[in-house]
């Protein structure tokens, strides 16, 4: 789930980023990088995350942003956010390149164009 009133939002209903990209392995065997569900310690059940009228394994794209202290080429545009799981979230880094773009293009139409050429979790708070 990406905010309504987030300029970044395309990045994300486009399947530019999806929750698979960001969480399985990006080989034929698909498996979650880790765990991802969550289980009562005393008695073993699944614990089902609900949120909005949705329920399952949800997880929430919040403070997207694009970071401009870095220096990039015209072509290139980075951007920081977050994903919360369950009772925590993960900080990510992505990069995005779009070789039809200069310095003037606005963003929507930068993303439209875009390819990812860089994804990572650098760090988890719990």
């Amino acid at each position: 789930m990406v905010g309504n009133e987030n300029p970044y939002k395309s990045i994300f209903t486009t399947g530019l980023i999806s929750g698979q990209l960001i969480y399985f392995a990006l080989d034929s065997s698909c498996k979650p990088r880790r765990k991802m569900k969550m289980t009562n310690a005393e008695t073993g059940e699944l614990i089902i995350y609900k949120k909005w009228g949705w329920s399952g394994n949800l997880i929430e794209i919040t403070s997207i942003e694009e970071i401009k202290y870095i220096k990039n080429k015209p072509t290139q545009r980075k951007f920081k956010f977050l994903v919360h799981e369950y009772n925590g979230y993960d900080v990510f880094l992505m990069e995005l390149t779009n070789e039809k773009a200069n310095k003037d293009t606005d963003m929507e139409i930068f993303i439209k164009d875009a390819s990812v050429s860089f994804l990572a979790r650098i760090y988890s708070v719990i």
